[in-house]
């Protein structure tokens, strides 16, 4: 295969960068026949910037004669500020060729990010790009009459000093770990398409509200050309930051993504944007193939934004995110792609719209599509239970809609559980509970720190699950066996992989007392309904021993904890903490004696005065 057949499709950047360093070996070489030899091959003449320069540098005198009618911007224009330049002024200089449509302009911005550079802050980037970056995009249409090129990108100017760079592992300065997106820099391979892509972007270098329409004509107008040169889906590696608004990386190492100009405004949630690359004719891409989906799928990036978000920043959930990722997953729906495809790996599973949807409560996401989309939740994810995810983030009408029509999911199907957050924090990192016996623990959670509100809403969807037919003596699994592998080196869970059965008791949980006087009054009466509800209704034992913390306590019947807070001899507990230990613990104790408690054999047992101190 000849090389001028190769050249149309190098549309990676890592494919455009061994062509590149190709053409600088040959210069470097002062190898004029092999550079002739490449430049005769159509295309890549003026696809890379500075080689004149190198040339000089490397005193090759042979290709310094080939290179000399290379295209260079005039030294009084070197610096012009792309954003002032008038469409009048642009037409003057290309008529009177001061300017071409494919100069290359260089950028140093090393100054602007307080010499943190990353990937680059000095770089060769093309007028046409300069002049997007600038948003003048009327200046930018009148050089696409002129014909510029689109097939290329930007390029390193210069290699940062690895001394001048700060340690990725040192925490001590926000500058450096917490850099925004905002401005526009560079990532190799950014096309004029990737440039007007993030140029677009709401929250992008101050912009925001929706794209203007003088930048969606022009992008329209630039995937058209695009297309028809055969350089629409080249990619670019983009870093997180770029796709993730307003979003901190907390991660050592940086996350890259090699992405077309599409994935790139699936992946910011530009559904308008992404309409004009599909009536374009841009490669959708689905990336799922095998049970698996890669991280570049657009459905996976359709999805980024939310995954990545922490539970408490709850300002995202405002505004119009939500909207703009059910444009993008629509969209993608229109095109063919399946919205829940059957996967294998875990990491898989959670990168799909209907889990991220669930796990992080955004309910119009979901109402779009299980009711737009038909989708049907089920009991379990490769183990996952989707009642456990929204009842670990306490989303209860998300909640709600899972035990109701169409879905009706079994009340008492166990399913993974992240220890995180409100579910407890220890050395188990996933472990198989009851959605009654979580529910009751983020009960509890709320109850104690006094959030009234939060724990009515919780205690009111124990009531619903138990309505259901949730039982504290019933269990289904939902750890199946998973045997087949996954794609590349990732192989998917074995039956040894199912984690470990929660040993945690819902009754001996709701027994347990508040963490402070303050809660006591407001707390006994929501106990003993909740104690009532679990023995009466859930069928929970009275009399069987149980765990309060995973792990961390010892297994003892619902009254061990109470009686041993009336017999404690603590010093130190304050007098009102006495008056509210009592008073709390004989409520709790005579409902629990009311429902079937047997004190005797509690009193078989009972540890010696030295051993009765109970954590509170």
């Amino acid at each position: 295969m000849r090389l001028g057949s190769i050249i149309p499709g190098l549309r990676a950047v890592s494919e455009q960068g061994d062509l590149y360093a190709l053409l600088l070996d040959c210069i470097e070489r002062d190898n004029a026949r092999a550079l002739r030899q490449l430049f005769a091959v159509e295309g890549i003449e003026g696809s890379f910037p500075a080689l004149i320069g190198f040339a000089v540098q490397n005193n090759a005198m042979k290709c310094y004669d080939i290179l000399k009618p290379s295209l260079f911007v005039p030294r009084d224009l070197e610096n012009f500020r792309a954003g002032d330049l008038s469409k009048e002024m642009l037409r003057r200089l290309l008529q009177d060729k001061i300017l071409d449509p494919n100069m290359w302009v260089k950028q140093d911005r090393e100054a602007e990010c307080n010499n943190y550079v990353y990937p680059w802050t000095v770089y060769w980037q093309p007028i046409l790009s300069a002049l997007i970056e600038a948003r003048n995009f009327e200046c930018a249409h009148v050089l696409l009459d002129s014909g510029p090129r689109l097939d290329v990108c930007e390029w390193e100017a210069q290699s940062p000093d690895p001394d001048a760079l700060p340690d990725p592992n040192e925490t001590d300065d926000p500058d450096y770990l917490f850099h925004m997106w905002n401005d526009g820099f560079s990532f190799p391979g950014k096309t004029p398409l990737h440039t007007l892509v993030l140029t677009l972007k709401p929250g992008s270098m101050g912009m925001d509200g929706p794209p203007p329409e003088d930048g969606l004509r022009l992008l329209r107008r630039m995937t058209v050309l695009a297309k028809e040169k055969g350089c629409i889906d080249w990619t670019a590696t983009v870093p997180e930051k770029a796709l993730i608004p307003y979003a901190f990386t907390f991660d050592e190492k940086e996350i890259q993504y090699e992405l077309s100009p599409f994935q790139f405004a699936c992946g910011s949630l530009q559904p308008v944007l992404g309409d004009t690359f599909i009536e374009a004719g841009a490669s959708v891409r689905g990336g799922i193939s095998r049970g698996g989906i890669s991280k570049e799928s657009p459905l996976r990036l359709s999805t980024l934004v939310f995954s990545r978000l922490r539970d408490n920043w709850v300002e995202f959930r405002e505004g119009s995110l939500e909207s703009r990722c059910i444009g993008v997953l629509r969209s993608l729906s229109q095109c063919g792609v399946d919205l829940n495809p059957e996967v294998k790996r875990v990491s898989d599973v959670q990168a799909l719209p209907l889990y991220v949807a669930l796990s992080k409560g955004f309910k119009r996401v979901f109402d779009f599509l299980v009711k737009e989309k038909g989708l049907i939740v089920r009991d379990s994810y490769r183990g996952f239970s989707p009642l456990l995810l929204c009842i670990q983030n306490h989303e209860w009408p998300l909640a709600t809609a899972l035990l109701d029509s169409p879905h009706n999911l079994d009340p008492n199907r166990e399913g993974k559980l992240e220890r995180r957050g409100i579910l407890f924090s220890d050395e188990k990192k996933v472990t198989l509970m009851s959605p009654l016996c979580a529910s009751v623990v983020v009960w509890k959670y709320f109850l104690n720190w006094n959030n009234t509100q939060l724990a009515e809403a919780s205690a009111a969807f124990c009531k619903m699950l138990v309505e259901k037919g949730a039982r504290c003596d019933s269990v289904e699994t939902g750890g199946e066996k998973e045997t087949e592998e996954g794609e590349g080196d990732e192989v998917a869970e074995s039956e040894e992989d199912v984690p470990p059965r929660s040993d945690l008791s819902p009754l001996v949980i709701a027994c347990s007392r508040p963490s402070c006087p303050q809660t006591a009054a407001a707390s006994v009466e929501s106990t003993c309904s909740m104690i009532r509800l679990l023995v009466e209704k859930a069928r929970a034992d009275p009399n069987l021993a149980g765990r309060l913390k995973e792990g961390r306590s010892p297994s003892n019947p619902p009254l061990y904890p109470l009686l041993s807070a009336l017999c404690s001899t603590d010093g130190e507990r304050l007098k009102e903490g006495e008056v509210y230990s009592k008073a709390y613990t004989g409520r709790v104790m005579e409902t629990l004696l009311q429902v079937g408690a047997s004190p005797e054999l509690v009193l078989q047992t009972f540890p010696q005065e030295e051993d009765m101190q109970v954590d509170g």
